[in-house]
């Protein structure tokens, strides 16, 4: 059962037997959960959005608009149909831009060198 959905089910049993009420220890653990897992989650959307500033910033700093937009669509991505950003692979690149897939993976690993970065490409 899902935490939140934990927190906020109610339930009651009537009974003559005098007992404790576990209830609220129940909720209180999912409430406990619940703010333990959003914060984690908070703290890695901080992290993601520090990485993404830093990746934008590197694809800046490279002085060829066509490297710019081959980095920016493999590693940013461009927004879809459903209104959210996706990664496109270098093959999506290619289609995008224009180019022949192997130019593409040309032209990505002279813009990963130009970063100081190694491609390894799996075939």
């Amino acid at each position: 059962m899902r935490w939140r959905e934990m927190a906020t089910k109610v339930t009651s049993t009537v009974s003559d037997m005098p007992h404790g009420s576990g209830g609220s220890d129940k909720i209180g653990t999912a409430v406990d959960n619940i703010i333990s897992l959003e914060n984690t989650l908070n703290g890695q959307i901080d992290k993601l959005c520090v990485m993404r500033i830093i990746i934008e910033s590197a694809i800046n700093n490279i002085d060829d608009v066509t490297l710019q937009r081959i980095l920016y669509l493999a590693y940013i991505g461009k927004r879809g149909n459903d209104d959210k950003w996706h990664r496109l692979k270098l093959w999506e690149v290619a289609n995008e831009t224009n180019y022949g897939y192997d130019r593409i993976r040309q032209l990505h690993g002279k813009a990963l060198y130009m970063l100081n970065i190694t491609p390894h490409y799996t075939t």
